[in-house]
């Protein structure tokens, strides 16, 4: 019997782009570099962030990781957007957060390793 089922929730059960969309843009205005369209983004966005930002913010670039990851987790749960056919799940690991009042999803945060999570 499973202890726990892992989702990939970006791009499978939600729609993310957005959400990475607006992050990027909040941290490239942030470090003084050019926006891209939503477009640039879901053509851009392939590699890791492990990969992708030591090549765009060079040297700064574990502070673009921080500013990025902030952003994210800021957002990222006002926008859960189901992609078509998937409006019907409702992952039950969704819970309310009684100090808060906000509803908060268990997921793994960007960046963030599973393994790291479960040890």
């Amino acid at each position: 019997r499973p202890r726990a089922i892992l989702f990939d929730w970006d791009n499978t059960l939600v729609d993310s782009w957005a959400t990475i969309h607006e992050a990027l843009n909040f941290l490239m205005r942030a470090m003084g570099q050019l926006e891209w369209t939503l477009t640039e983004t879901r053509d851009r966005v392939r590699l890791s962030l492990r990969d992708t930002f030591p090549i765009l913010f060079g040297e700064r670039w574990e502070e673009a990781q921080g500013i990025y990851l902030d952003k994210f987790r800021e957002i990222h749960l006002e926008r859960l957007n189901p992609l078509p056919g998937r409006d019907s799940f409702r992952p039950s690991s969704t819970v309310a957060s009684r100090a808060s009042g906000r509803k908060t999803a268990s997921r793994t945060p960007p960046g963030v390793s599973i393994r790291a999570m479960v040890r």
